[in-house]
């Protein structure tokens, strides 16, 4: 179930320039990430939960500007803890594993909610 956001023109814009995906790329669309030292990184509610920025568009190789989710609206489905699905009407957290979400406020680290 899609719980991000609806880019403006891909949301190309918005990111900052020079801001590129680490080595190793991300290989699955949905991931949360973050801004840290001019790379996007997984986040979590223990790892990068207050740099939160959005949800991977599409899956990234290293060194590209990659298309992240960033606006209201419903476009990404994100990476759910445990592959359960997501309940309608319910928030949407970070999950202490990192590029993941839950529906399960986390009980350590920082409750970032990012959807409903």
């Amino acid at each position: 179930m899609p719980i991000a956001h609806r880019p403006l023109s891909f949301l190309r814009n918005s990111i900052p320039p020079g801001v590129v995906v680490p080595a190793g790329g991300f290989a699955t669309a949905g991931v949360a990430v973050a801004i840290e030292g001019g790379e996007f990184r997984l986040c979590g509610s223990n790892t990068l939960a207050t740099k939160f920025y959005g949800f991977l568009y599409a899956p990234a190789a290293a060194g590209v500007q990659a298309t992240i989710t960033t606006g209201r609206g419903s476009i990404v489905t994100p990476v759910v803890t445990g592959g359960v699905p997501l309940n309608l009407n319910l928030p949407v957290f970070l999950s202490t594993v990192a590029g993941e979400v839950t529906q399960t406020p986390p009980v350590a680290g920082v409750a970032k909610r990012v959807g409903f």
